[in-house]
C-alpha cells in the first residue's frame, strides 16, 4: 500500500523518523481505526526515494497478510 501526503518529521544524526508510528497515527486519527497497531501488522514500512526539501515522500507499507491489505 502507498500513502501520499504524510508529513515527514525531523530527523537528526541520532534519531531517524519512525515511519511506522507516522502511519499508525494517520490510520488511527484520520481513518478512525482504533488501536490500529494491534489490528494491523506490517512487515515493512518506509519512505520511497531520496529526501527533497519542501516535499514529503510517499510511505509504502507491506503487510504480512494479503487479506489485511485488501481490507484496509
Amino acid at each position: 500500500m502507498k500513502f501520499f501526503g504524510l508529513e515527514e518529521r525531523e530527523s537528526s544524526a541520532d534519531t531517524k523518523e519512525d515511519t511506522r508510528e507516522i502511519l499508525f497515527d494517520f490510520i488511527e486519527n484520520t481513518l478512525g481505526i482504533e488501536n490500529a497497531a494491534t489490528k494491523i501488522e506490517f512487515q515493512r514500512v518506509h519512505r520511497l526515494g531520496k529526501p527533497v526539501p519542501g516535499k514529503s515522500r510517499p510511505i509504502i507499507a507491506r503487510s504480512f497478510d494479503f487479506k489485511t491489505e485488501r481490507s484496509c
